[in-house]
């Protein structure tokens, strides 16, 4: 390989064997970009590739090393608080993703029709989270948040009709 466009050339190859669904062999190459100074999107497929590989401590390691460089990527915050869940299996849920997630929110706020689907999870994991902490009213809140995006939303609706003691309420839009 050429010494000068050795970078370039795994960068490549990584989103090469990315798109095709070779998180393996894409990983190989990223890594080996990784001490070529990665760009932030080849950090982001990296992370991405060992996430598929259920690679949880690698990608989120990789997802910080993102965040570092662009720390308003709403996206990477995402996967850093999905993969933190992933990771909680913990009893009680230590909930190692809510600081994440809170960021996620924070940043994704301020385009929510772009971060929708992104959003809604986030929400419902507040939910969860301040139901087990006893903070109902916040989860309620977070609940009502999901159903101003989506009323249709069957798990929204089933906390919500939890959390009102057995009926669902759909908000009142904000």
């Amino acid at each position: 390989m050429q010494p000068e466009r050795e970078a370039e050339i795994s960068g490549a190859l990584g989103k090469a064997f990315y798109d095709i669904k070779l998180y393996e062999k894409a990983e190989s190459w990223y890594l080996r970009k990784d001490s070529i100074r990665p760009l932030t999107t080849e950090l982001l497929y990296l992370g991405m590739a060992q996430k598929f590989q259920k690679k949880f401590v690698e990608a989120d390691t990789t997802f910080g090393k993102l965040l570092v460089k662009s720390p308003g990527y709403e996206y990477g915050w995402l996967q850093r608080a999905d993969i933190q869940h992933k990771m909680d299996t913990t009893e009680p849920k230590s909930f190692s993703a809510k600081p994440f997630y809170d960021k996620f929110i924070e940043l994704a706020s301020a385009a929510p029709s772009k971060n929708k689907t992104g959003l809604i999870e986030a929400y419902l994991f507040m939910v969860v989270y301040h139901a087990q902490t006893g903070s109902y009213d916040a989860a309620k809140s977070y609940c009502d948040m999901v159903l101003n995006i989506d009323p249709e939303e069957s798990r929204a609706l089933e906390f919500s009709k939890i959390l009102n003691g057995g009926t669902s309420t759909k908000p009142k839009n904000r």
